[in-house]
């Protein structure tokens, strides 16, 4: 669709004015608004079979727009979050229906009926269409809330796909009605009140009119979003820090266990050295595979006596505490079997 400069120009401030005070009004919740939704057109009492009486044609109209308050009232009151009444009222005096380039089918007429094809028209405030637009693409916005044009093209792909035309805020489609004789000669309209456009509209006022609930709404998830993170922040950074006391103490502990059994190999005489050097490689490979295996038990596997005083919501740990606690684990089991080694050292001859 090619627009000219003038109404780009016209259809932008009628943006920016939507736009500015959109977040800002906080959803408010009110009893149904007094909207009038019964019709007050009386049918056209004639007999005149004919597609492009005005009487028939302004009836058609005015029930169009009675039938979208009313099914628009019932979606509302049905819906889980509320709206502000005053732009519901404002949009609704907005949107228009219309009825033109009528025509009768002559294939499908007859004596005692006629067949009509129209062009429905729906005009509608841009401000529906941006807010409908936010609030369907809430997740993804492929579309920054300024940008109009690339809103616009979303809505006509998506036009386009169910039939309707788009030039302007007015949306249209191709409608359909017939007008009969009844038994006693009089001319009765087979109304076709809610056609798809009316529907799509519907669902465009109750996106937009919604907007400001969706974003209260995300802005309370969020708020508990960031709390529960701080909250879970502040416990992982307790076990981790009881993590780097341990690992501190059992590396102080490793560093002196290791040397207490370098110091007792080197005590003792050459010949003995050699003849068990290749079992003290084996006993360190040993040591290392099975401190290993032993870091990477599960913690319902381990007597609660003998868990780490940290090791407490393990479930909920991230990968880099899991890390850390394997390596104290590992150490912890490497001093363990040090001091075997070493009273085995002492007893060999």
């Amino acid at each position: 669709m090619i627009f000219n400069a003038k109404f780009l120009a016209l259809l932008s401030c009628a943006v920016v004015l939507t736009l500015t005070g959109c977040d800002k009004k906080a959803p408010v919740t009110e009893k149904t608004p007094d909207v009038a939704s019964k019709s007050s057109t009386i049918p056209p009492a004639n007999t005149d079979l004919n597609c492009t009486d005005s009487a028939w044609v302004n009836s058609l109209q005015t029930d169009l727009k009675d039938k979208f308050t009313t099914l628009t009232l019932a979606s509302l009151k049905e819906a889980y979050y509320s709206y502000d009444t005053n732009e519901l009222k404002e949009w609704n005096r907005l949107i228009q229906f219309k009825i033109s380039g009528i025509r009768t089918d002559k294939a499908s007429s007859t004596d005692n009926k006629i067949s009509c094809t129209a062009i429905l028209t729906a005009e509608f405030p841009l401000a529906l269409l941006v807010n409908s637009y936010k609030a369907r693409n809430r997740s993804y916005n492929s579309c920054q809330d300024t940008d109009y044009t690339c809103i616009r093209q979303s809505l006509e792909e998506e036009l386009t796909v169910k039939e309707f035309a788009l030039e302007g805020n007015q949306i249209s489609q191709s409608y359909h009605y017939t007008i009969a004789k009844s038994d006693i000669g009089e001319s009765i309209i087979s109304r076709n009140t809610d056609p798809a456009l009316s529907s799509y509209l519907r669902d465009m006022m109750s996106y937009g009119l919604h907007l400001a609930a969706l974003i209260e709404e995300e802005a309370e998830t969020r708020e508990e979003n960031e709390q529960i993170s701080a909250e879970e922040e502040a416990k992982y950074k307790l076990v981790g820090d009881a993590m780097d006391i341990r690992l501190n103490e059992i590396n102080e502990l490793l560093a002196k266990r290791t040397e207490q059994l370098n110091t007792l190999w080197e005590s003792k005489p050459k010949a003995f050295q050699e003849a068990n050097l290749a079992n003290q490689k084996a006993w360190f490979k040993k040591r290392d595979v099975e401190c290993k295996i032993e870091s990477q038990k599960p913690y319902d596997d381990i007597a609660k006596k003998d868990r780490e005083q940290y090791a407490f919501n393990t479930q909920e740990w991230t990968h880099e505490l899991s890390d850390k606690d394997q390596e104290i684990r590992f150490k912890k089991c490497t001093n363990e079997r040090i001091d075997y080694r070493m009273n085995q050292l002492a007893e060999m001859k």
